[in-house]
């Protein structure tokens, strides 16, 4: 791990910025995006969606804590706290693939064993041992297994002409294109900035276009089911 400037204490001031303004962004694009353009018990899929910003939010607030301190205990929590977004955001498209269809049941089965895995290997970073190598393969499998569902849904649905769901292909796409930052390794430039803090910046716009499809769909099943 690469040294870098400190500033008023904080270990690594350019990811600590970037990840408070991933959290803001969540906050402002995300939480109050969706309390201002849908409602709760009338909007479908409204209280899944609220739950997934507050994990989002929450998995930024780690990632601040833990770039200002670098501690076992920050560092576990910084790893559980990223790979429970993409947990929930896998089961997010599971659940989404399936509404209102025959195979709702399945879906909330297959939501419910990833729970229930994301428990136990948030269990075993925690309790049992910090393995990095088992938490990475984990996350590389979940993550293109949910780049793909995503992925596979918006072909299909702006084939059948639900143009909006153009910003939830684009989303996805940007999000795995800039996770390969994680790949590159140099020197932090002024002892700064290096290439993971590049990745948390590259992702602070992302919730603006994922939130607003969001929004369109919620929009666009309440109208079609109703």
């Amino acid at each position: 791990k690469w040294p870098f400037i400190r500033f008023l204490g904080i270990q690594e001031p350019a990811s600590t910025l970037f990840s408070i303004l991933n959290l803001l962004s969540n906050y402002i694009f995300g939480y109050q995006v969706l309390r201002r353009h849908l409602q709760y018990n009338v909007h479908p899929l409204y209280s899944m969606w609220m739950i997934f910003c507050l994990i989002s939010m929450n998995g930024w607030i780690w990632s601040t804590i833990f770039h200002t301190r670098d501690k076992p205990l920050t560092e576990i929590f910084d790893y559980i706290g990223a790979i429970s977004l993409v947990f929930s955001q896998f089961a997010c498209c599971i659940i989404r693939v399936g509404y209102r269809t025959n195979y709702m049941r399945l879906a909330k089965v297959a939501s419910l064993f990833l729970l229930l895995f994301f428990v136990y290997h948030a269990y075993y970073l925690l309790f049992i041992k910090m393995d990095y190598g088992y938490n990475m393969k984990v996350n590389i499998i979940v993550g293109v297994l949910n780049v793909i569902c995503w992925l596979l849904w918006s072909i299909i649905n702006l084939l059948s002409g639900k143009v909006y769901v153009w910003r939830c292909a684009v989303s996805v796409i940007l999000a795995m294109l800039f996770a390969t930052l994680e790949l590159a390794d140099f020197v932090p430039i002024a002892w700064i900035i290096d290439a993971h803090s590049l990745w948390h910046f590259s992702t602070i716009f992302l919730p603006i276009l994922w939130y607003r499809f969001i929004v369109d769909d919620s929009t666009y099943l309440l109208r079609y089911f109703n």
